[in-house]
C-alpha cells in the first residue's frame, strides 16, 4: 500500500511539473509581437520584414487581406516589398482566356451586350493593373521602418500612393 502512495505522489509530482513546463511555454510565447501586414491594394505583394534579431520573414497578404509576422524580440524592423510574380502571372493568364473568349466567333455570339461590356472592362482593369506594376518594377514600393515592443507588436501597412506616380505603392510602418 505505502508503494502505491508513493507511486502516485510521484506521478502527481510529474504532472505538476510537466504542467509547470507548459505554462513557461505558453508565457514565453506570449512575450513574442506580432507584426500585422495589411494589403490595402488590389495588388498582391511580398514584403520582406527584417526582424530585431536579424532574421528576415516573408509573407504574401492578397488584396484587402492581412497576414503576420511573429518577432521574437523588441525593437527595430524594417520592411520592403515587392510586387508578387506568382500573381502577376496569374492576372496575365486571367486577361488572355478572357481575350481567348471575346476572340472566338462562337464564343463571342453567345454573350449579351452586358456580358460583353463587363468582360471588355475587366480586361481594361487587369491590363491597367498588369502595366501599373510593369512601368517601373525597380520603383514600384517605398520601405519603411518600425518599432515593436514585447507587449504588442507593430503593423504594415500597404497602400496606393495617394500622388500617383512612382513608388506606385507605399508601405507605412506604425
Amino acid at each position: 500500500m505505502g508503494l502505491v502512495i508513493v507511486a502516485s505522489r510521484r506521478r502527481r509530482l510529474a504532472t505538476l511539473l510537466l504542467a509547470t513546463a507548459i505554462a513557461a511555454l505558453v508565457l514565453a510565447c506570449d512575450s513574442e509581437s506580432v507584426i500585422t501586414v495589411e494589403n490595402t491594394t488590389t495588388t498582391q505583394l511580398r514584403v520582406f520584414v527584417k526582424v530585431p534579431g536579424g532574421g528576415i520573414d516573408s509573407v504574401t497578404p492578397t488584396a484587402g487581406e492581412h497576414s503576420s509576422v511573429t518577432v521574437p524580440d523588441a525593437g527595430n524592423f524594417y520592411a520592403f516589398a515587392t510586387v508578387d510574380s506568382d500573381w502577376l502571372e496569374t492576372v496575365r493568364i486571367k486577361r488572355d482566356a478572357l481575350n481567348a473568349k471575346v476572340s472566338n466567333p462562337d464564343s463571342l455570339r453567345s454573350l449579351s451586350q452586358d456580358d460583353l461590356a463587363e468582360i471588355l472592362q475587366t480586361i481594361n482593369d487587369l491590363n491597367r493593373e498588369i502595366n501599373r506594376v510593369q512601368d517601373h518594377p525597380w520603383d514600384q514600393v517605398g520601405g519603411c521602418t518600425g518599432q515593436t515592443d514585447t507587449s504588442g507588436g507593430g503593423k504594415i501597412t500597404i497602400t496606393d500612393n495617394p500622388a500617383g506616380g512612382f513608388p506606385s505603392y507605399l508601405l507605412l510602418c506604425d
